[in-house]
């Protein structure tokens, strides 16, 4: 799980993680969008580095309009911090905590959040 307390800047680029977040925070960018931005990008740092162009090319006008509003708007670190205050973490599918069961689903979130322990088994 992806703990909101030591998350930072990998190598001076966003982590996956904080860009799905970012994506997740935009209150139009919901579970099926967020997928259609990921099966084009399944790397989404990047997506984080796509021009504007690349994004309205690859996504479609519409769904680029949302995606270039949260990077603006939703960044990681705020984001993390609205988390580290109410003592929330994450996981993505892209992590390996993420639920096995969960990832064997055609329609599992992207994106987890936890609050309290969580244990993989």
């Amino acid at each position: 799980m992806n703990d909101t307390s030591n998350l930072g800047m990998i190598g001076g680029m966003t982590s996956q993680g904080e860009i799905i977040l970012s994506l997740n925070s935009h209150p139009k960018i919901g579970s099926q969008t967020l997928k259609k931005v990921l099966n084009v990008y399944p790397d989404a740092i990047e997506l984080g580095h796509e021009s504007e162009a690349g994004l309205r090319l690859k996504l479609g006008e519409k769904i680029a309009e949302l995606v270039i509003e949260a990077r603006k708007t939703y960044l990681p670190e705020k984001e993390l911090e609205r988390l580290n205050k109410q003592n929330i973490g994450y996981m993505t599918l892209y992590d390996k905590e993420y639920p096995a069961l969960l990832k064997q689903i055609s329609d599992n979130p992207a994106i987890l959040y936890v609050k309290g322990d969580y244990k993989t088994e």
